[in-house]
């Protein structure tokens, strides 16, 4: 993961740049936070303590069909269909730059 990476990645879903430390990132929008920590190597830990696999996350907005418009029509993010879940939520998923599995979200319309 590199920081400069996940900061073009999410500003183009609606965050900004709260903080930015050596090693840290905290983006904001909408009243919601992300931070990302960049896992600095050093000399104490064994290599295999250094390695991570892709993570999943869920983020839940207000209106889940602009943002997967806005996105779709800016074709920078490759993301999948926008589809009504049986459990209530309008969801679409996207794969960050670093691997994490992102799915996005919203009440639908009919709840």
């Amino acid at each position: 993961m590199t920081l400069d990476r996940s900061i073009r990645f999410w500003s183009l879903l609606g965050f900004d740049v709260v903080e930015r430390d050596d090693g840290y990132l905290v983006l904001q929008a909408d009243g919601v936070e992300l931070h990302f920590a960049h896992d600095q190597q050093t000399q104490d830990q064994p290599t295999h303590a250094q390695t991570s696999s892709p993570g999943r996350v869920f983020v839940h907005v207000r209106d889940a069909t602009s943002l997967w418009k806005r996105l779709r029509d800016a074709e920078t993010i490759d993301i999948g269909p926008i589809t009504a879940q049986e459990h209530g939520l309008r969801e679409f998923a996207l794969t960050d730059p670093d691997g994490n599995h992102i799915r996005i979200g919203s009440p639908t319309d009919d709840r």
